[in-house]
């Protein structure tokens, strides 16, 4: 679950965006709503992957989407990101998820996120760890009208604490 220093930063963000967006005369409420959108479909995905629930997490990753993570192969498709995302849950177990900070672009049905994180990894027959990473997600409105996540890279900044 999204701790509450990440829904001020969301509520912070939000608010900007909106104030900057009005202020340069583009989009105005409809890009407010798409932020909201994207804002509630990433703290559905951050709380998936906190909770270890691999079928919630693909649900929201598009047919097409592309994960690249460290010391992984390139997992493509929703069925293949789910069955990473079982391995992943099985041998550990995440907790302290936290968005530090990030920037939201959108360009018609895509957006761009960019963003530094912070969790705590626990295997499950290990010591609890804290990482600290960055990510790039492309967000891509779906057929449906869903925002999921079509491309996600990241890497880690430091490695256990």
């Amino acid at each position: 679950m999204l701790r509450p220093k990440v829904r001020i930063i969301e509520c912070l963000f939000a608010l900007t965006t909106t104030a900057c967006v009005a202020a340069c005369g583009q989009g105005g409420a409809s890009d407010a709503r798409v932020l909201a959108e994207i804002d509630a479909a990433r703290t559905a995905f951050w709380d998936a992957h906190e909770q270890g629930d691999a079928s919630a997490l693909a649900d929201l990753v598009t047919d097409d989407a592309v994960l690249w993570a460290p010391g992984m192969e390139d997992a493509s498709g929703r069925a293949f990101i789910r069955t990473a995302a079982e391995g992943m849950f099985a041998a550990m177990s995440i907790s302290d998820f936290e968005i530090e900070s990030y920037e939201v672009q959108l360009h018609d049905a895509l957006a761009y996120e960019l963003a530094t994180y912070s969790e705590t990894l626990t295997p499950r027959d290990g010591q609890a760890s804290v990482v600290r990473g960055r990510y790039l997600i492309v967000w891509r409105r779906d057929s449906d009208g869903r925002w999921r996540v079509h491309r996600n890279m990241f890497h880690f900044i430091a490695g256990p604490q």
